[in-house]
Formats: C-alpha cells, sequence, structure tokens
C-alpha cells in the first residue's frame, strides 16, 4: 500500500463522515419543521 492508496481511503471515509452529518443534520431540521408545523396546524384546528 502506498502513500497515494492510504490518503485516497482517508479522503473517501473523511467525506462520508461528513456528508453522513451534513444529511443528518438536515433530516433533523426537516423533523422540526415539520413538527412545529404540524403544533401551529393542530392549534389552529383546536380553536
Amino acid at each position: 500500500m502506498d502513500l497515494i492508496e492510504i490518503l485516497d481511503k482517508q479522503v473517501d471515509s473523511y467525506l462520508t463522515v461528513s456528508l453522513n452529518k451534513s444529511m443528518s443534520g438536515f433530516i433533523k431540521g426537516l423533523v422540526w419543521v415539520s413538527k412545529s408545523f404540524n403544533d401551529r396546524f393542530n392549534r389552529r384546528m383546536t380553536k
């Protein structure tokens, strides 16, 4: 295994981890938005 292969693997794993982090943050944001929207909608319907 030469240095370029090792660097390539490190870059791949780093990209995968950062992509997973950004995706989970994006999904959390979507869930939060839908929750707040549902709360607002339910309050409006109960009045």
